[in-house]
């Protein structure tokens, strides 16, 4: 069972109440390049936003319930070289930590789906904490 109410793709609503195979629809369209984002959204205002940029990985952040901000899923290994990036239209430059193998979005996803929560066992870092 899913905690989630709604999945948008673009912007768009896609699904209600959506099953985990149509969240990996959704991930394969962003991936493969059909659509630049997805977003699930939970009753209680808690989101996940995930983008996919070619050559670099997954761009994923999470907000729970009574959140202030989201928090951005990382990858320290990945270095913190900066490097160019088109997320959901707009160009910016990231450290390379910043973009995640498909494993790890997919593991985040998934527990989010879920639960409307982050993976604890992944690591997250605030927005403005990324330089």
């Amino acid at each position: 069972m899913s905690i989630v109410e709604r999945l948008s793709v673009d912007g768009k609503e896609v699904s209600d109440s959506p099953e985990w195979d149509e969240l990996e629809e959704a991930i394969t369209e962003v991936e493969s390049g059909g659509a630049s984002t997805l977003g699930l959204f939970s009753a209680d205002d808690a989101f996940a936003a995930a983008a996919a940029v070619p050559g670099l990985g997954f761009f994923l952040t999470v907000r729970e319930e009574d959140d202030v901000m989201e928090m951005q899923l990382v990858q320290p290994e990945r270095g913190d070289d900066l490097v160019e990036a088109t997320i959901a239209g707009n160009s910016e430059r990231h450290p390379r930590f910043a973009f995640v193998h498909r494993d790890l979005a997919i593991e985040a996803l998934r527990e989010f789906h879920a639960s409307g929560k982050r993976k604890s066992s992944l690591t997250w870092m605030a927005p403005g904490d990324i330089s």
